[in-house]
């Protein structure tokens, strides 16, 4: 039954323009009792609100939707109540909604407040408005018990109540809950849940950090944004203390780096009191290394340390590559910050990178590319290949080839090793990689064009100039099928 009311209801917004479907609909409708009744009423204010926000234009349809509302009948107090309950508090003006559950539940019986209280055995859009009009009526009715009995289905009625008898004048509702007997009755995530919620007294602080230390660091992570502005640098450093030794799972630890960067965004860099403590966190991702969503996070706390700690954050991006089997592309995250710690210690990350391909990484192979080598000097790599072949093809996939003028390791591969088959393969296939648009006779032009620069310059050496030659013979062939098969494409 209930599915096919759900379909009706539904239909509403599709036939509500139908001139033969759509009346019968509204008579349907209209006959629909009790909490059918208030999911009719429910969704045409919705749409009735979409439309006067959105599509204010449109006459015609907010007079039909006015015109199904017309057509229902009048709803007593209760029934207003239960449709004010499903409607989220960004769907009316600001205030609205408050204003009429506060002025309803006001005038209500005893009784007909307990079938308020009875809506809070579903979860409610609304059920912190619930709360805040509940804690309106007087206090020999005992409500605050009713929504502690109800916070595992609601929990946010009960900061609701709180909030509004603070403003009534009790300052420390909040901090008095908490230390009273019904409080009891929350386990420490509901503790912490309330006091977040509440003023951001020395009570309040002294309840949160005593729950946090009883639940999981993802959980107590998420209940913590935006409260973290009432913490200075001590009490954070406090808790990073507590939390990071009780780090056990890559949720945990996701959110605490997640937590920590949105804490010190505005502080350019990670303070002082802080710095071991969230370097340590950085240095743990090689045990958690799924990031995910964390990465900008992870990268820009890291970025604190490229000073004094190069070697040991470019460890634990290459880790993830190998073995942990991350990706890494120029321009994410982690390929900024290991370009950033191959400037500050090209000598120690090259020997990193370099000891990986020596023992065989094909995941190093893959994802290092001339992005890399960019930010190493070439006399670094250049020094490690010194003479050795096995090493020069080891480089030649990963160094940079374009630009108007050879680039040096480039040109110091081609030098020395440039009749080997495999380093100007390597090269070759760089140079002719990486994404254009247009055609691609106009493409193969300019790099012709290039190297044929690189051919003339008599500062160039031999075996630049005759790989150099060999490519364009290569691609004036590749040019010259290229424009007989543009020319046939054409219309």
């Amino acid at each position: 039954m209930k599915a096919a009311e759900d379909a009706l209801i539904s239909a509403l917004h599709v036939l509500i323009d139908e001139p033969v479907a759509g009346p019968h609909l509204f008579e349907i409708l209209a006959k629909f009792q009790k909490e059918p009744l208030v999911r009719v009423r429910v969704e045409t204010e919705r749409l009735l609100r979409i439309y006067d926000k959105a599509r204010p234009d449109d006459a015609a349809m907010i007079e039909r939707l006015k015109s199904v509302l017309s057509k229902l009948p009048p709803p007593d107090s209760i029934e207003r109540i239960r449709t004010l309950a499903q409607i989220q508090r960004w769907e009316m003006e600001d205030g609205e909604l408050q204003a009429q559950l506060d002025k309803l539940v006001a005038v209500l019986s005893v009784d007909q407040v307990d079938v308020v209280i009875g809506l809070l055995n579903q979860e409610l859009p609304a059920a912190w408005e619930i709360g805040h009009a509940l804690a309106g009526r007087p206090l020999t009715e005992g409500r605050l018990q009713d929504v502690v009995n109800h916070f595992d289905r609601n929990p946010v009625a009960l900061p609701g109540f709180l909030a509004k008898r603070v403003e009534l004048g009790d300052k420390e509702a909040f901090d008095d809950f908490l230390d009273g007997a019904l409080a009891t009755a929350l386990d420490a995530r509901g503790h912490v849940f309330v006091a977040v919620r509440g003023p951001a007294t020395e009570r309040a602080k002294g309840h949160i950090v005593e729950g946090l230390a009883k639940i999981p660091v993802a959980n107590g992570a998420f209940l913590l944004f935006g409260w973290q502005r009432n913490l200075d640098h001590l009490e954070m450093a406090q808790l990073a203390k507590d939390w990071i030794p009780r780090i056990a799972s890559q949720a945990d630890y996701n959110a605490l780096v997640d937590w920590l960067n949105l804490s010190l965004y505005s502080e350019g860099s990670v303070p002082a009191l802080l710095r071991d403590d969230v370097l340590k966190l950085i240095l743990m991702r090689d045990q958690y290394p799924e990031v995910s969503q964390q990465q900008w996070d992870w990268a820009r706390l890291a970025r604190s340390f490229v000073g004094t700690h190069a070697f040991e954050l470019a460890k634990v991006i290459l880790d993830g590559v190998d073995p942990g089997g991350a990706m890494i592309h120029e321009g994410d995250e982690d390929a900024g910050l290991l370009m950033d710690c191959a400037r500050r210690a090209p000598a120690a990350v090259w020997a990193d990178v370099a000891s990986r391909l020596e023992r065989g990484s094909w995941r190093i192979q893959m994802q290092l590319d001339e992005w890399l080598l960019g930010a190493i000097p070439s006399e670094v790599v250049s020094t490690w290949v010194g003479d050795d072949i096995h090493r020069a093809r080891l480089v030649a996939p990963i160094a940079p080839v374009k630009g108007s003028s050879p680039p040096p390791v480039a040109r110091y591969l081609l030098d020395k090793f440039g009749n080997d088959e495999k380093v100007s393969a390597s090269l070759y296939g760089t140079y002719m990689g990486g994404f254009w648009m247009g055609p691609d006779s106009a493409r193969l032009a300019d790099q012709i064009a290039q190297l044929s620069g690189w051919r003339k310059s008599k500062d160039v050496p031999l075996g630049v100039r005759k790989w150099a030659a060999d490519v364009i013979d290569h691609l004036e062939q590749r040019m010259a099928l290229a424009r007989e098969r543009e020319a046939e494409e054409e219309p």
